[in-house]
């Protein structure tokens, strides 16, 4: 009866050395399983980077430093990616085996194009010219910069090497690096818009402290947050569970807090234009989302096309949700805020504004769907409501383009 707890406790003393082993073994020390992978992901949106550049060279009147500040941020991420990409060509085609080692020269390009995008964000939202944004954009900005910097040396300055045992969560960080690419490009499309929206404002219009704007900043730098810890898994952890937990709750929890920002940056956005109509539209989603996910139906164990999803939900973020945050918070800054004109008090393009909000809320709600809900049927019953709503948005915005031409500088 004794040599039962001694064979265990012997087995126990011999699992670090034996887990270690399995982990160099499978490749789990290696941080390019996944950036050969995500970090391809982080500019797979380059029509933001040319219309960003539109917009800066179309209006003069933006040429200040912090357009200069965003343009340069922008441009270097480009170049490094650019860098990185041919330098992993040349190893790759020049040996083979290099793929197997690890590199440590991508890992630190994926720092770098994260600070680069984080001060393109801040230097957006500090081109609206209100000094009390300022206030807003340090305290996160440097709050978040410290922790890379913290994790920047954590990663490559400790024992275990980057990536270490995190291949076996490689499927959940893949899950959240789509999800909070997704809110990056959202945000910069917005912050976009907003610059957009900003030059061809009237000049008398009244400008403050934005809380919409703010929030798209507090989205895009927790994004890119959530981007970096999915590309460059930290080796700070080395015990299996605080791993898992890492991987399972508090990746997730920041992902979804990115996701909130950029839903109450469109929700406050259109609140401008609609008042307190678009609360009506948030209510019927949120009810409807909470239905789903208490549904006895829906608690389900396996995934089905969970691959296809993906594709799809990609194929409407591209086509469809990003370039129509983008004309929200354009449209918000020149209609929105107590401007009157006859634009804004048409019915008509109040409803495509609410329906607008409409298509931005579902597809939120879609994406969450698709990653926390198991069964075909919710799915399915989302992805058709994202559908539909994509139909009517698209119909209303060619009728209120038809009816007031000015909207189609947009």
């Amino acid at each position: 009866m004794s040599r039962g707890p001694t064979r265990q406790s012997a087995a126990d003393q011999v699992d670090p050395q034996q887990d270690q082993n399995r982990d160099i073994e499978a490749g789990r020390a290696n941080p390019n399983f996944m950036l050969s992978e995500t970090l391809s992901e982080f500019f797979k949106f380059p029509v933001l980077t040319m219309t960003l550049f539109y917009v800066q060279f179309k209006y003069t009147s933006m040429s200040s430093w912090w357009s200069i500040v965003s343009l340069v941020s922008l441009g270097l991420a480009f170049i490094l990616q650019f860098v990185e990409w041919i330098t992993r060509e040349h190893i790759c085609n020049q040996n083979k085996l290099a793929c197997c080692t690890i590199d440590y020269f991508p890992c630190k390009i994926a720092y770098c194009m994260t600070v680069l995008r984080m001060a393109a964000a801040a230097s957006l939202l500090l081109l609206l010219g209100t000094r009390v944004h300022l206030l807003v954009v340090l305290p996160l900005l440097l709050l978040v910069l410290a922790l890379v910097v913290f994790f920047f040396w954590n990663t490559f300055y400790c024992s275990d090497p980057p990536g270490f045992g995190w291949m076996e969560h490689k499927e959940e960080l893949r899950l959240r690096f789509d999800i909070s690419s997704k809110v990056v490009s959202m945000a910069f499309a917005g912050l976009i818009g907003v610059a957009k929206g900003y030059v061809e404002s009237p000049s008398n219009m009244t400008r403050g402290y934005m809380v919409s704007e703010c929030f798209m900043f507090y989205s895009a730098v927790l994004g890119l947050l959530v981007m970096l810890l999915c590309t460059v898994p930290i080796a700070l952890f080395p015990r299996h569970s605080t791993r898992a937990r890492m991987a399972k709750v508090y990746i997730p929890i920041l992902s979804y807090v990115a996701l909130l920002f950029l839903v109450l940056a469109g929700i406050l956005a259109a609140e401008g234009i609609l008042q307190e109509y678009v609360f009506f539209v948030c209510f019927a989603t949120v009810a409807t989302a909470v239905l789903c996910f208490m549904n006895d139906y829906c608690k389900g164990t396996t995934r089905v096309n969970t691959e296809q999803d993906t594709k799809i939900s990609q194929q409407i973020h591209v086509a469809f949700s990003a370039p129509l945050f983008g004309l929200l918070m354009s449209v918000h800054l020149k209609y929105g805020n107590g401007n009157s004109s006859i634009v804004s008090s048409s019915w008509w393009f109040k409803g495509f504004v609410l329906l607008t909000v409409c298509g931005i809320l579902n597809y939120a709600a879609c994406m969450v769907v698709i990653a926390e809900v198991q069964v075909a049927y919710p799915r399915w019953a989302w992805k058709w409501a994202t559908y539909l709503t994509m139909a009517s948005t698209l119909i209303c915005g060619i009728g209120t383009a038809v009816l007031y031409p000015e909207v189609k500088t947009f």
